[in-house]
């Protein structure tokens, strides 16, 4: 009776909030927090399992600039290599990100018509589309993140993952961009299109349009 109360309460929030409010909310064993950063400069939704342990988990992270993070903690040690990160980027964004409910599965709705489905008892990705994703459940330092995808209707970055924080935190690191347009991936730094403002990492162009269409150029599409 409880999670038929709840599903009601949460369908009927998904549709009628704003994912920058902040919530938070479990069904079945799923955690859904919804919020915002920087004065609502990007809002976010966040997913991770209740059934986890404690120094042992993943999340999802996907927020309205077309970022997609998924954080990996491996047990217990320091941060630097019990920890680890995989992010992406989808370009460029035309809507913005949506949350629909129903009474098995949570679909995260990104742009350009494609989404995302998680099984709400595992919060495993169980479904995808407008992109091939495939998701590995072990939570191993050695799978980079667990989640892979593999190609998608939208141009999109695969920054790679690293332990212990962010990959674009480093601005050496190099990523690569895929699109149609290309025949095969274009890897490039990250510095070409971060730069470290007060602590925190900042695009150099804050249009999607205009960061794809910096891309396209540098990589001679």
């Amino acid at each position: 009776m409880k999670i038929i109360i709840a599903l009601l309460i949460f369908a009927q929030y998904s549709y009628a909030a704003d994912i920058c409010d902040f919530k938070q909310i479990k069904i079945k064993n799923t955690i859904i927090k919804t919020g915002s950063i920087n004065n609502g400069e990007k809002c976010f939704v966040y997913i991770t399992n209740s059934e986890y342990s404690s120094l042992v988990y993943r999340t999802h992270y996907f927020d309205t600039l077309g970022q997609y993070m998924i954080f990996n903690s491996f047990g217990d040690g320091s941060s630097s290599k019990q920890t680890g990160a995989r992010m992406y980027s989808f370009l460029p964004i035309k809507n913005n990100l949506k949350i629909n409910l129903n009474e098995d599965q949570l679909k995260i709705e990104l742009a350009h018509g494609m989404s995302i489905n998680f099984d709400l008892d595992t919060s495993y990705v169980s479904s995808s589309v407008g992109l091939e994703i495939i998701e590995e459940r072990k939570i191993t330092p050695n799978n980079l993140g667990g989640i892979e995808v593999n190609s998608s209707k939208a141009a999109f970055i695969d920054f790679g993952f690293k332990f212990g924080g962010a990959p674009i935190w480093d601005l050496n690191r190099t990523f690569q961009f895929f699109d149609k347009s290309l025949k095969l991936p274009c890897v490039k730094k990250n510095n070409q299109i971060f730069v470290k403002k007060n602590g925190e990492v900042k695009r150099k162009l804050p249009s999607n349009k205009d960061l794809v269409q910096f891309l396209r150029k540098g990589c001679g599409a």
